[in-house]
């Protein structure tokens, strides 16, 4: 089937006359998303450093980015900057897909950190696009998935993460849209042109991030069976198996590229490193633990009044959904995708302590917010003249701007970043390009956000150096550090290594000492 079929498809299901008002309306509101971001208050995606919510994280996959515009683009391999200067810079902790489009845009438009975020906010609109696609071909509800479509674009949740250096937001939209590519193979005679771009996009954000994708494999399965359609089933198996098995290579290659490089602690054969990414089920029995994480994922904002507008959307969207629970099979689908939902949350459970692992669940979050807003609209029209469209569209828009007020109030730059931020310049202001910094603190902290703005290469040990596991590493390359940085050095006893070297620089944050070549 050719391009002409292709076309064919897209205006039957994805540009239909009918739901360009709706479609318009959500890329409308999209474009305001867009520009909110541009003209935050507090950390507008231009000019804010990556120093919010896991800058430690961001910056790390920044650092990725900016070697692969400096060295070239190499998928199987990556290269940080906070493990010293020897062969341990280089690890995978994931396919480096998303920092290699970074890379790639950084030859067109600069090397900025904003061509990040801005990549993540597009791939949170092609997300918020192909869920609107989806539930519109399985609800055939083209009110309610314009509503999901509203209430997925300005999650709280989806909001901080949608323009954070991270390929988090990209990995979930590449899902939803390799799951909105398989819905519309299944209608299409002949043609594997979708099937083929499904699995692609599947099998990116499987090897961005292995548990995003497979969390929708399931409701899919069950949409299959509803309609009791086995030749699409087998569809779903194969595109969703085929992706797991690259999956499993990927890992086999990354566990022993990182063995290679000193870093065999990464990697599931590990005791302690199943543990720091699963935990046990001692935890799971914590309900401490549980509030936390359910505070991370609904309240991500501590604001009371946020918390108090998400438990009145998300009560309300609940006890609306289970009244209409046996009146369509749609509710059916949902309450599967809503039980792989929590066998998500429960099997990667410590994982949540970063909770950008919690946006596979924002696309079922969503739907239920979307209940609640139907309700409030069906209650609206019960005692007003006014028509039900209208009635939907404020009621999206009244949501949108609450979400955006919230937002446009929060800063998300923490002190301890900050900090770590101004030390970076500091370095980067007092030392020679190129060269290679020791840092010394409190507690080690292979944080990239120091390398990244300093733009030099270091290697973090705690106040007992000495006995720190990744001293060896300073021992080795020693005669390679031109410069060593006390942090927070009012906190800092009085380190022997001081002896060694001359003082350049000295503020509450940061001392900063040359090496003494004839010291060494």
């Amino acid at each position: 089937m050719g391009s002409t079929s292709i076309n064919m498809i897209l205006k039957k299901h994805m540009f239909n006359h009918h739901r360009n008002q709706k479609l318009g309306l959500v890329l409308l509101l999209s474009v305001f998303l867009l520009l909110v971001n541009v003209f935050h208050i507090h950390h507008p995606i231009l000019s804010t450093p990556l120093v919010e919510i896991h800058g430690f994280r961001q910056t790390q996959t920044a650092v990725v980015s900016k070697n692969y515009h400096k060295n070239g683009i190499d998928l199987f391999e990556a290269e940080i900057n906070s493990y010293g200067i020897g062969k341990e810079r280089k690890i995978l902790l994931e396919m480096p897909i998303y920092q290699a489009f970074v890379s790639t845009l950084y030859k067109v438009f600069g090397e900025y950190t904003s061509v990040g975020r801005v990549l993540s906010l597009l791939s949170h609109l092609l997300g918020v696009f192909a869920l609107y696609k989806i539930l519109s071909i399985i609800s055939k509800n083209d009110d309610f998935s314009f509503l999901t479509a509203i209430a997925y674009l300005f999650l709280p949740l989806n909001l901080i993460y949608s323009k954070a250096f991270l390929g988090d937001t990209m990995a979930i939209s590449l899902a939803l849209f390799g799951m909105l590519m398989l819905l519309l193979s299944f209608n299409t005679k002949n043609n594997h042109i979708l099937s083929i771009i499904s699995l692609l996009c599947i099998t990116s954000s499987i090897l961005i991030k292995p548990f995003y994708a497979p969390i929708l494999a399931i409701p899919l399965s069950y949409y299959c069976l509803q309609t009791k359609k086995i030749k699409n089933l087998l569809k779903v198996f194969s595109v969703f198996g085929l992706a797991i098995v690259i999956l499993f290579a990927w890992q086999t290659y990354s566990e022993q590229y990182n063995e290679v490089h000193g870093h065999s602690w990464f990697s599931l054969k590990n005791p302690s490193y199943r543990y720091w990414t699963f935990g046990d089920v001692q935890m799971r029995l914590s309900l401490d633990e549980w509030i936390h994480r359910l505070r991370l994922v609904f309240f991500v904002w501590a604001n009371p009044l946020v918390y108090l507008v998400m438990l009145i959307l998300l009560g309300c969207g609940l006890f609306t959904y289970i009244k209409s629970f046996l009146k369509s099979q749609f509710s059916k689908f949902i309450l599967i995708w809503i039980i792989t939902g929590v066998l998500y949350w429960i099997v990667i459970f410590k994982m949540l302590n970063h909770s950008y692992y919690a946006l596979p669940l924002t696309p079922i979050i969503s739907i239920i917010i979307a209940h609640s807003l139907t309700f409030f609209a069906d209650a609206i029209k019960s005692k007003t003249t006014f028509s039900h469209r209208s009635i939907q569209v404020s009621i999206a828009l009244s949501y949108c701007f609450a979400m955006s007020f919230f937002y446009l109030k929060l800063s998300g730059i923490s002190p301890y970043g900050y900090d770590q931020y101004t030390i970076a310049n500091k370095i980067r202001q007092n030392t020679e390009k190129d060269s290679n910094v020791l840092l010394l603190s409190k507690n080690a902290n292979w944080s990239s956000v120091i390398p990244f703005y300093s733009e030099r290469k270091t290697l973090s040990l705690s106040e007992d150096y000495k006995s720190h596991y990744d001293y060896p590493l300073f021992e080795r390359d020693r005669p390679h550090y031109q410069y060593f940085a006390i942090l927070d050095p009012e906190n800092m006893p009085q380190l022997d290594i001081e002896e060694s070297g001359s003082l350049i620089h000295q503020s509450d944050l940061l001392k900063l000492y040359e090496f003494d070549r004839n010291k060494l």
